[in-house]
């Protein structure tokens, strides 16, 4: 499961899918961080940065399936936003 989550997090936030996706479960999560809050990243300028983010997202798992393993986040992506965590449990910046 891939979350592409907005908003400032307190210190020591962690994503538990259970408690924040409305009991959604999945082995892994992958969170990619976007600017901008639940009520903006919809809109400009935020939202021209989550399609450059869901392209590569997508593009990385097609990708994937010809055994490329490139995530979205990393050099050539928007500095705003990049994956923290395979796992519910792991600790946000």
């Amino acid at each position: 499961m891939t979350v592409f989550l907005s908003g400032e997090t307190p210190a020591g936030f962690s994503l538990d899918p259970k408690r924040d996706l409305d009991g959604l479960e999945a082995r892994e999560i992958e969170v990619i961080r976007v600017p901008g809050v639940t009520d903006t990243m919809m809109n400009e300028p935020h939202v021209g940065v989550l399609g450059t983010l869901l392209g590569a997202w997508l593009d990385a798992t097609e990708s994937q399936r010809d055994g490329d393993r490139s995530r979205p986040g990393g050099d050539g992506d928007a500095r705003e936003a990049r994956p923290i965590g395979r796992t519910g449990m792991q600790a946000m910046p």
